[in-house]
């Protein structure tokens, strides 16, 4: 087993964040500098991965990319949602190499089967205010086959770029929506993103500037047993998480939803509305205006891959 993934310089070096999807690739790159550059650019590449991360269709998407890139530029990406089991933990406080030591021991009772040939990595979230066991502090943990991983590395060395970091997809949304400026855009109290692709989708839970929930949604476009239709099981699962989200007393209550989704997200949108009582965006809210990254012309499907080129500008 790996004992989480390779660290990040500690000076500015990632330059290209790719959001590596089922069907295709989201990559930006704000350059050396950073957002002092004047646009980021942005490319969406289609390519097939199968069941695993099969080094030559990526490979090839990749390279397509790196045209337009410098030689060995320094890459973060997201893994598919699909290869990642995240599970969530408690505590208590301690320094960043106790911290994944614990993490190490713990993995096979959160994750069963998942402790051997696994790559784990996990973000801490912050306090748990309402542990019953003394001052906690609460982690995403994910952990993902090693094998995917080395597969992976393997593609961005054949494209001839650098991959430095990995990340979930809520994690580098989460550094989008907040790593740049977050006091220049009045954010609520807590909100909901949902990030829908092909066959899988993300939820998180932000509340003030701060990821404290994720969960990793497979397999949404299948009917289930009962017959509901092609979103019903999604439905049920977001609503299910949110429940769960809010029996676990892990922040405060979403008021509204972002959903984020390459095609038509309204039929979606209605019925996560009806179930769930809350306000949904299918569009950027107003509450964004002034943001950083999010401007309105832009595509929020590349909001993961510009947030990792911020990893080296965020905590955590």
């Amino acid at each position: 087993m790996i004992r989480g993934l390779r660290p990040t310089p500690k000076k500015r070096g990632i330059t290209v964040g790719v959001d590596v999807r089922r069907r295709e690739i989201r990559v930006a790159s704000l350059g050396r500098r950073g957002l002092a550059t004047n646009e980021p650019m942005l490319a969406r590449i289609p390519f097939s991965a199968g069941d695993g991360y099969r080094q030559l269709p990526l490979g090839q998407a990749l390279k397509e990319a790196a045209e337009e890139l410098p030689r060995r530029s320094a890459a973060a990406a997201t893994v598919e949602s699909s290869k990642v089991t995240i599970r969530q933990t408690s505590l208590p406080p301690m320094g960043a190499r106790e911290a994944e030591a614990a993490i190490y021991y713990q993995l096979p009772r959160l994750i069963p089967g998942m402790d051997d040939g696994a790559t784990f990595g996990y973000v801490r979230l912050g306090d748990d205010p309402h542990s019953d066991r003394g001052n906690r502090q609460r982690y995403i943990v994910a952990a993902v086959p090693h094998e995917e991983i080395l597969a992976l590395y393997a593609a961005f060395e054949d494209a001839g770029l650098r991959l430095i970091a990995v990340e979930l997809r809520t994690v580098a949304f989460w550094r989008f929506l907040f790593g740049a400026d977050p006091k220049r855009f009045a954010a609520p109290q807590s909100f909901g993103v949902l990030f829908l692709d092909e066959g899988t989708a993300d939820l998180a839970v932000f509340e003030d500037h701060r990821l404290c929930y994720a969960r990793a949604l497979v397999g949404w476009r299948n009917e289930d047993e009962e017959g509901l239709d092609e979103n019903g099981y999604l439905l049920e699962e977001v609503e299910r998480s949110l429940l769960w989200y809010r029996k676990c007393q892990l922040g405060a209550d979403p008021d509204s939803l972002i959903v984020i989704g390459s095609s038509d997200v309204a039929g979606i949108c209605a019925g996560l509305t009806r179930k769930l009582g809350v306000r949904v965006y299918s569009r950027r809210p107003e509450w964004l205006d002034g943001h950083p990254l999010w401007s309105p012309d832009l595509d929020p499907g590349y909001g993961p891959a510009l947030g990792l080129t911020l990893k080296e500008d965020c905590q955590g």
